[in-house]
């Protein structure tokens, strides 16, 4: 069954009453309210089709200070109030937690944390649909609302306790008036369902509880005095023993009430606390997900440049250089370790040459190494770059593979006739007529 509701706030916190949203319904929470006598109560009013069930819970402390909500439904019953105490005192239990509308002072008493509802407005919207999803996630509590009894006026006010029969508070709501629900109070009702009545205490004209007094039995005149003293010292010893035993009562209930508010207070501060810890997990996760989304972003405009690159250079060449290095792999110490760009000659220097390359696509490359030596006919410029004499070509094939990979080239002891010359070389890597990278060195 689809619920459509109307939620309503309002209360008196004192600057004057206040309500969310504003509608002709002022005079209805204002009738309910004047006949709040418990601290908490649901107030059920039938207006023809229309059904409201309102929740008002006197505050602590603030003379006629109060707040209410409820809701609005057309043609529905609720047919149980239990589940509606245990949302409205949840919804009430949130808004003392959440500390906005309302909050605990220092001796632990409910207040008012705002004097209009208006200052709170966004925090009163959140409440108010909150309390809508709640209401409609118990549909199957409503039942169709019976054809209206018009035998009762209008403004018309039936009482029960929360203990009395669900079917006479459901009968009672079907008329058109009030029905109130006081929470906390034992009321008991006639054969009438709807006419419920309170259990009182007579009293007397001066105001005291007047009980049935027990019988006294009249003490002989010989023993009178001795009756009479008798009679007065238990009547002290009784007096003085209910008074401790009131003392006491009233010392466990002070202790039971404070121990239940520092409970409550602690529970409210651990509430706080991890509520604060999920908003800061909240924003480092949206602050996480949104920085993934810019490595997601980059990663993508990296993946189309190297696409890019790898279709316009395939054509020409297999591979992309990273760098050239060279190790040296003569019978000394620095056996296998690369070497900078200037090296100190030896009679039994050897040197071999690595190409770091980034593969365009598998398959076999047939790759020259190409070596410059500063001998024979000196060094010539070749545009931007001086080129020793040629002395030697390494040609290999290699199976080129995608992604960064490191080839090894042959080791090269230098000239035959001459070995290494003192002064500037230069090595080159060729593919077909393309020279892919250069690197230059000293040897000393």
């Amino acid at each position: 069954m689809k619920v459509n509701c109307t939620v309503y706030l309002f209360g008196e916190f004192g600057l004057g009453y206040t309500q969310y949203p504003q509608d002709g319904a002022e005079d209805i929470f204002r009738h309910i309210a004047s006949h709040a006598e418990a601290q908490t109560q649901i107030a059920i009013h039938r207006d023809g089709n229309l059904m409201y069930y309102v929740y008002l819970r006197r505050l602590d402390e603030g003379e006629g200070h109060f707040i209410g909500y409820g809701f609005r439904v057309e043609g529905l019953l609720f047919r149980d109030l239990s589940p509606l105490f245990d949302l409205f005192g949840s919804t009430f239990e949130n808004i003392v937690i959440a500390d906005r509308l309302l909050t605990l002072n220092s001796r632990g008493h409910v207040v008012a944390n705002v004097g209009m509802l208006i200052e709170k407005r966004t925090e009163v919207e959140r409440l108010t649909n909150q309390l809508c999803t709640s209401v409609q996630a118990l549909s199957t509590q409503f039942i169709p609302l019976p054809k209206a009894i018009f035998d009762h006026l209008s403004t018309q006010v039936w009482v029960f306790g929360e203990d009395a029969d669900p079917n006479d508070i459901r009968k009672a709501s079907q008329m058109s008036g009030y029905t109130i629900v006081q929470k906390g109070r034992m009321l008991v009702s006639t054969h009438n369902p709807v006419a419920p009545v309170i259990v009182a205490e007579k009293k007397d004209d001066s105001g005291e509880k007047n009980h049935q007094s027990s019988p006294i039995v009249k003490p002989s005149k010989k023993s009178s005095w001795d009756g009479t003293k008798t009679f007065l010292l238990t009547l002290l010893l009784v007096s003085l023993g209910g008074l401790a035993y009131t003392l006491w009562q009233l010392q466990s209930a002070s202790k039971l009430e404070s121990d239940a508010m520092s409970s409550y207070s602690k529970m409210k501060m651990n509430n706080i606390e991890l509520q604060q810890k999920i908003h800061s997990l909240e924003t480092d996760l949206e602050a996480s997900d949104l920085k993934n989304r810019e490595m997601e972003k980059a990663l993508i405009r990296q993946d189309s440049i190297i696409a890019m690159i790898r279709d316009y250079y395939k054509i020409k060449q297999p591979l992309l250089v990273s760098r050239i290095f060279i190790t040296s792999e003569g019978p000394s110490t620095h056996q296998g370790k690369e070497i900078g760009t200037h090296i100190r000659r030896t009679n039994n220097l050897m040197l071999q040459p690595h190409i770091i390359y980034y593969g365009l696509e598998n398959g076999n490359a047939r790759l020259t190494l190409k070596w410059h030596s500063p001998r024979r006919f000196g060094f010539f410029d070749l545009g931007d770059f001086t080129l020793g004499s040629k002395t030697h070509d390494d040609i290999q094939s290699f199976d080129i593979e995608t992604g960064e990979h490191q080839l090894d080239f042959d080791v090269w002891i230098g000239d035959s006739h001459n070995g290494w010359e003192t002064g500037r070389y230069c090595i080159e890597l060729w593919a077909g007529d393309e020279c892919l990278s250069r690197k230059e060195f000293w040897v000393d």
